[in-house]
């Protein structure tokens, strides 16, 4: 069985790169029981007559009768997936997000595993503010997979950018929309919401139009736009520039120092934290990249960071859990399993933690926990291989950061 959206022509959204409809696709589902070779094909029944009508009122772009129709049709066999589809695409493009919501909800009952189905479904959840609902079914459709159209691909990223904004996953919000900068977004809006995710910046307080502050945040977004699109020489000309320019704007030198970072410069991002630091002296986050940066590398002179970063903010599971590592890697094993069992707390999955205890207590001849730590970390590694799929967005991080660790954890905006 086939499941189609409808063909007609497209109408722009208040976004300039966004269409309101997703692009003439197909979604293919599998029939359950196929008719045998002998059998004779039967004359179509009522249902297959109205449904048959519905799609080509619905190719015809006589919207209102494909509607009649295809309710007419589910009325008659409510597990038509393909209907239930097509009514949720006419209701969406027609602003009915509600009853759009129900039939995508139809269509995943039907086939949960569907991935383009859990993105609509999502989308419309965004319309009516469901937002949780929303992005939990934008993620899941994304992890799913999608139909290879780049322009639902496109409707899918940006509104997960923005949800994740709204929820102050900061990092998590960048990395979406900087995919979208890969897949062909742009304009006013995008760059706008790259800025905010550079800079922390919650929606609710983006600066008013026309202010020097908002000039800012699309300075920056336009930055990280150019370093999402491999510009990056011009994209290290902009965020310097404005940097210098603007060297008071909150979050502004730890923003280049990320992005320093994610280029493997990391003198030059330790000395953009080291600026962040001076602006904002009670600046966590700014102390815990420098630590991170310096793991393994320059791990006795990482320990003040991070020590500093867990006293200005001892709730901060991440700072417990990176200054474990540090004292483990400068060999103070006692107080390195100390705070690793704090940040076991708040990590208790997390594989690479029971590997770092296991060496802590072994380190510290403490055997029996050791191979307890080990036998967990084992069976957390097996878990996550067999549960891993390819990145979300495209681009692997590299490095020890928060983010991959906490990514499930709202982000708090440094102050």
């Amino acid at each position: 069985m086939l499941l189609r959206e409808p063909s007609r022509p497209r109408r722009w959204t208040r976004h300039a790169w966004l269409f309101r409809t997703v692009a003439p696709c197909v979604l293919i589902f599998f029939c359950l029981a196929a008719a045998s070779p002998q059998e004779k094909t039967p004359a179509p029944n009522p249902f297959e007559r109205i449904a048959s009508q519905a799609d080509q009122a619905r190719d015809a772009n006589d919207l209102e009768k494909a509607l009649v129709l295809y309710r007419r049709a589910l009325g008659m066999r409510p597990g038509w997936a393909e209907g239930w589809w097509s009514l949720g695409t006419i209701l969406y493009e027609q602003d009915k997000y509600a009853e759009a919501s129900r039939a995508f909800q139809r269509v995943v009952s039907l086939h949960p595993d569907h991935g383009s189905a859990n993105v609509m479904l999502g989308l419309c959840e965004f319309e009516l503010g469901q937002d949780n609902s929303a992005l939990a079914h934008l993620q899941r459709g994304r992890k799913l997979g999608i139909l290879k159209d780049p322009q639902l691909a496109r409707v899918m990223l940006y509104h997960e950018g923005l949800l994740l904004l709204r929820k102050g996953r900061f990092e998590d919000a960048q990395q979406a929309l900087s995919a979208l900068s890969r897949n062909g977004g742009d304009g006013e809006e995008l760059m706008l919401a790259l800025g905010m995710s550079a800079l922390y910046i919650f929606p609710t307080k983006l600066p008013p139009e026309g202010s020097t502050a908002r000039e800012v945040v699309m300075r920056v977004g336009k930055a990280e736009f150019l370093g999402a699109t491999k510009k990056f020489d011009e994209a290290r000309r902009e965020y310097s520039s404005v940097a210098d320019e603007f060297p008071q704007t909150a979050n502004i030198h730890f923003a280049f120092g990320r992005f320093l970072l994610s280029l493997g410069e990391v003198d030059q991002a330790v000395a953009a934290f080291r600026r962040q630091i001076q602006a904002s002296p009670d600046h966590v986050p700014a102390r815990l990249q420098i630590a991170a940066a310096w793991y393994r590398v320059n791990s006795a002179g990482a320990l003040e960071y991070a020590q500093e970063a867990v006293k200005l903010e001892p709730r901060r599971a991440f700072g417990h859990y990176l200054l474990g590592l540090l004292y483990l890697d400068t060999q103070n094993f006692a107080v390195a399993i100390s705070e690793l069992e704090t940040a076991k707390r708040s990590y208790s999955n997390l594989p690479q933690l029971y590997f770092a205890l296991g060496n802590a207590y072994a380190r510290a001849g403490r055997k029996a926990e050791a191979v307890r730590a080990r036998a967990i970390f084992a069976r957390l590694n097996a878990k996550n291989e067999r549960e891993s799929k390819a990145m979300y967005y495209g681009e692997k991080s590299s490095g020890l950061s928060e983010q991959r660790v906490d990514s499930d954890t709202p982000g708090k905006p440094p102050e």
